[in-house]
C-alpha cells in the first residue's frame, strides 16, 4: 500500500513530510534533525514504517513502543 492511499495529500517527501522505515538507534542525529526542524519551523510529519518510495508497510506494536522510547531518550540526552 502506498502512503498516499492512506493520506491523499502526501504524495512524496517534501518540507512537510518525511518517510523512515525505522528510527535507527545507532544514528539518532540522522532522523532527529527532521523532528527538530519541524519543531522549530511550521511543523511536519515524520512517518515511521514508510519506505523512501512511499510504500507504507507499518511497524508492529513492539516497534512502536521502542520508537517512542527512543525519541524520549534522545530528547533526554540533548544530543544537539
Amino acid at each position: 500500500m502506498k502512503i498516499r492511499e492512506l493520506y491523499p495529500d502526501v504524495i512524496s517527501e517534501d518540507l512537510n513530510y518525511e518517510f523512515k522505515t525505522v528510527l535507527n538507534p545507532d544514528r539518532p542525529i540522522k532522523w532527529a534533525k527532521s523532528l527538530i526542524g519541524y519543531a522549530n519551523g511550521e511543523g511536519g510529519v515524520l512517518f515511521v514504517g514508510v519506505s523512501n518510495e512511499g510504500d507504507a508497510f507499518g511497524i508492529d506494536l513492539t516497534e512502536i513502543d521502542r520508537t517512542k522510547l527512543l525519541i524520549a531518550q534522545v530528547n533526554d540526552r540533548h544530543i544537539f
